[in-house]
């Protein structure tokens, strides 16, 4: 989400400010004049499974 918001903005789609919905919610994403990126949002669990080890 976050590299998607940045590719988004430096190809002028949109602001720096987005945000995007998902299945679990919701997430705000900024990228910050310093080039940090911020992610915001709900923590939802959006699949449960077992792994074989």
């Amino acid at each position: 989400a976050c590299a998607s918001a940045v590719g988004a903005a430096l190809n002028h789609r949109t602001g720096r400010k987005v945000t995007i919905h998902l299945p679990g919610g919701d997430l705000r994403i900024e990228w910050a004049g310093d080039n940090h990126v911020y992610m915001t949002g709900p923590a939802e669990e959006v699949f449960s499974g077992t792994i074989a080890l």
